[in-house]
């Protein structure tokens, strides 16, 4: 599962790095590359197409901890 999104998001809530949402996963950085890998984790954005940067809305990382449907 795929679920980088194209669409224009940085109205949708505060965007976070990749370094932020490990931290408030209390994940390493690594983890979160390997579940976007693997369809798992919150859900990330990546705007700027393949290779370019990866983003996570604050809000949905912090469901995410909660374990709501981010």
């Amino acid at each position: 599962m795929n679920q980088q999104e194209a669409a224009p998001v940085s109205t949708a809530g505060k965007l976070i790095t990749t370094k932020e949402a490990a931290s408030l996963l209390r994940k390493h950085v690594k983890t979160l590359e390997k579940w976007r890998s693997e369809g798992k984790g919150p859900r990330w954005y990546q705007p700027e197409g393949e290779g370019g940067s990866v983003w996570y809305l604050e809000h949905e990382v912090i469901a995410y901890v909660r374990g709501g449907a981010a």
